[in-house]
This record gives C-alpha cells, sequence and structure tokens, in this order.
C-alpha cells in the first residue's frame, strides 16, 4: 500500500456527489488529471460487479463506458491503494472491505507519523543542542537545553 500523507482538509460535499465520490476524493484516489473522474466509475463499476467476484477490466470498462486502457490504469491505482486486488487477469474487491482498508491506512499513517516524531525528536535534541543562542531563538527547545542555554548566559555576564 502506497501512503502519501497530505494536509487533512474537510471533504466537502459538491452538488450532484454521491458516498462514492466523496470515498475517493477522501483517499486522495481523484488527481489532478482525473477531470471526468473515471475513477469513481471505475470503483462504483467494481462494486457493481465486482461483488459478484472477480472481474476483467474490459468487463468494467463496458459497465463504466471508459476505455479499457483508462480502465486499467484506475484498477493499478486502486490495488496500491489497497482497495482492489489482483486475481490473474481479473480483478476483485479486497475481501476484508472498505472500512478495513481505511482502518489499515489510520494504522500506517499512526505508525509512519510516530516514527517522524521520533526522528524529529533525535533531530532536535542532537542539532538545537549545538545550535547557537541566536539561532534558536523563536524555536521550542527541551526545558533541559534551555536551563543549559540560561547558565551559560549568567556565566558569560558574570565574566
Amino acid at each position: 500500500m502506497i501512503l502519501t500523507l497530505v494536509r487533512p482538509r474537510l471533504i466537502l460535499r459538491v452538488r450532484g456527489d454521491d458516498e462514492i465520490e466523496r470515498f475517493c476524493r477522501s483517499m486522495q484516489l481523484v488527481s489532478q488529471r482525473d477531470l471526468d473522474n473515471t475513477v469513481t466509475s471505475v470503483l462504483r463499476a467494481m462494486l457493481d460487479e465486482g461483488a459478484r467476484g472477480p472481474v476483467g477490466s474490459s468487463e468494467l470498462a463496458s459497465r463504466a463506458h471508459i476505455n479499457r486502457v483508462t480502465v486499467i490504469h484506475h484498477l493499478r491505482r486502486l490495488e496500491r491503494a489497497g482497495i482492489v486486488e489482483k486475481e490473474e487477469r481479473k480483478y476483485r474487491l479486497v475481501q476484508s472491505g472498505l472500512c478495513d482498508v481505511v482502518r489499515k491506512m489510520r494504522l500506517e499513517m499512526e505508525q509512519t507519523l510516530n516514527e517522524a516524531q521520533l526522528l524529529a525528536q533525535k533531530l532536535d535534541n542532537s542539532y538545537l543542542a549545538t545550535a547557537q543562542p541566536q539561532a534558536r531563538k523563536g524555536r521550542i527547545v527541551p526545558i533541559e537545553e534551555e536551563e543549559q542555554v540560561k547558565k551559560a548566559a549568567k556565566k558569560k555576564k558574570k565574566k
């Protein structure tokens, strides 16, 4: 699963939108190039046809009224997002369901953010500790470091 972190934003309901369109936007499946929102049409066709079992790209193209190459492109995107799985030459929805896809994504995001937090703390500890006092202005520093800076400033004043 490829995970892309973007700044969270309110998923607005656009006139004529349905739950599938809002879901695709919330999962960042609708790209700037997808002007016709074809990924939504492919997912809709998968939900209709794929509920019965694996379905081929030609069947989905016919159902969604989109050319087969475009359908394959969007199926690959849906596969990378963990929503569909390829089974030989056909695709099917993940058996665990869309809620499970979102739950797994949430766990991966939390793990990624936790790892980033630990790395940020290590960087703060190693680089802010050696930074010049004037370079630290406006930055949040650990209390221990702030105390060290104050002690050093007092020593300089005494000299």
